[in-house]
């Protein structure tokens, strides 16, 4: 009896992760590799005449990775936070990009439909707290049912990146990575991207605002190799045609002159090459204050691990008049928003 019950129990088991892969195989997401992005609250383009501008960029963590959280990914126990907690995060988050009134803003971790952050739309409540701002979305997770944890699953996730201007742009478009997980986590994990706004100015070219949220769980580096053999080419390309380029984001790598801690084996910290960038090209940080922090434990400033992996890149037609990390103690985010001042040259 015990036998027969052992079997049957086995066979349930391989019944229901043979029906959750072929229902992921089923439904998984295939994004188009290069596709025009429709523009939420768009206003009539002009030429814009200013040379200075200020921008920002922050990975929200979808409102639920605040610094009363830890993340079972990240060694953590939480799979998700509660929902006053996603409330009281995305509040904060609304006010506080509210006040700054940057003139663009690029956020990573957007959720638009996710059991994580109770289906919420984010989108929608950012929108609500910044009228004044046109908007681009780039969807780069859509899954019906992440099944991690087995006994408390993540569930549906339909998230992206998300940049806001108030200066009307053209031309806008979501540029797809082609890296991927090993099989069968490639089914349940991000299809990864960039997205691109044009600001037309007066004197002819464009202003190429760029956000982008590269691979973070890549133990061999391969795939964020993959995505920076897109992206910089891309980059280049367009300032060769004359135009203004900022690339804003998540890179989840560190910049060559950042001091690393000592434990980048343990965290999989990486950095940039001190050779990676063409002649001219910048990247604009502020090392003094962190923009990330570990998830392995609720937020510590004793003792959670930190580091800096949101920043920009400027064309060499560009130049930065400061940079700050805004210090909010990871109230809302496992990550901080970064602001630069820049002009034309």
């Amino acid at each position: 009896m015990i036998k027969t019950s052992i079997i049957i129990l086995i066979c349930l088991c391989v019944l229901y992760i043979a029906s959750v892969l072929v229902y992921a195989s089923a439904t998984k997401y295939h994004p188009i590799s290069n596709n025009q992005l429709e523009k939420l609250n768009a206003r009539p383009p002009f030429m814009v005449q200013d040379s200075s501008f200020s921008i920002l960029t922050w990975n929200i963590g979808y409102g639920g990775l605040g610094k009363e959280n830890d993340f079972f990914y990240d060694g953590g126990k939480d799979v998700r936070s509660s929902k006053d907690l996603v409330s009281k995060n995305m509040n904060g988050i609304s006010s506080l990009l509210k006040d700054l009134n940057n003139d663009f803003i690029c956020l990573q971790e957007v959720d638009i439909c996710s059991k994580r952050s109770y289906k919420i739309n984010q989108m929608e409540s950012l929108h609500e707290a910044l009228p004044n701002y046109e908007s681009i979305f780039g969807k780069n997770y859509d899954v019906n049912f992440v099944p991690l944890p087995i006994f408390n699953p993540l569930g549906k996730v339909t998230s992206g990146i998300a940049t806001f201007s108030n200066l009307p742009g053209t031309y806008t478009e979501r540029i797809g990575f082609t890296s991927e997980s090993a099989f069968p986590n490639s089914l349940f994990m991000l299809r990864r991207c960039f997205i691109k706004t044009h600001i037309p100015l007066s004197i002819g070219k464009d202003l190429v605002i760029i956000n982008t949220h590269n691979s973070a769980y890549d133990s061999t580096g391969n795939m964020k190799k993959e995505e920076l053999d897109i992206l910089m080419p891309y980059l280049y390309q367009l300032y060769e045609e004359g135009h203004y380029v900022v690339a804003a984001g998540d890179w989840n790598q560190c910049t060559p002159n950042y001091q690393t801690k000592g434990r980048e084996l343990e965290f999989r910290e990486t950095k940039f090459p001190d050779n990676f960038l063409e002649k001219g090209w910048n990247w604009v940080s502020d090392p003094s204050t962190p923009t990330n922090r570990k998830l392995n434990t609720p937020y510590d400033p004793t003792s959670s691990y930190t580091s800096v992996l949101d920043f920009f890149l400027i064309s060499p037609n560009l130049s930065h008049i400061n940079v700050k990390t805004i210090d909010t103690s990871f109230d809302f985010s496992d990550h901080q928003p970064v602001v630069m001042e820049f002009k034309l040259d």
